[in-house]
């Protein structure tokens, strides 16, 4: 896992790098700052680019108490107030509609602004390759097909990409279709 801290001043950010299959706006706010100054307000703001350096959309939290050492700030504690989407941007749709990035390569980045002044206290920015999975497809039966037997047999193939080391669970619900419901 590849972290990215950039000194800027008195405060240091390091993003925490998100998860390669699936992507929310809140996982910008997973950071720690070190802040080697005195206590301050805040604000957090965001940037999500794509591998060209097109702006897919930016973002920025409620403001917050960033008190003097080092501070784990996750969605909790960086609410975030305010994302626009670029509307030119393909991924940006995906996004606002899905909450997940298509398959590709983006950057993160974030910044820290005295709320006071709104001074730029420290920014960071990360590479990020974003490799959604596709749902279970199911091979037996076929879909809707009737099934008059007691002991069914199913057949789904799994998610890919296949992502080392992750295990993959399932939820199965099986219900029977009354008269007049819908499939």
């Amino acid at each position: 896992i590849a972290l990215s801290f950039c000194a800027f001043g008195q405060v240091i950010i390091t993003q925490i790098p998100p998860n390669p299959v699936r992507f929310s706006v809140d996982d910008l706010w997973d950071i720690t700052i070190i802040n080697n100054d005195v206590a301050k307000r805040v604000y957090l703001k965001g940037t999500l680019k794509d591998e060209f350096g097109s702006e897919i959309l930016n973002s920025h939290t409620t403001d917050f108490e960033l008190g003097a050492g080092v501070k784990r700030i996750d969605k909790l504690t960086a609410r975030t107030e305010n994302t626009v989407y670029n509307a030119n941007n393909h991924s940006a749709s995906i996004i606002s509609k899905f909450n997940n990035l298509p398959y590709g390569k983006y950057t993160l980045c974030v910044y820290a602004y005295d709320i006071e002044n709104n001074d730029l206290l420290g920014e960071s920015c990360i590479e990020h390759e974003s490799q959604p999975v596709t749902p279970p497809m199911l091979v037996l039966p076929d879909y809707c097909q009737e099934i008059n037997t007691k002991l069914p047999l199913f057949s789904w193939l799994a998610p890919v990409p296949e992502i080392l080391g992750q295990e993959v669970f399932y939820d199965f619900k099986l219900a029977e279709v009354m008269p007049g419901q819908s499939n």
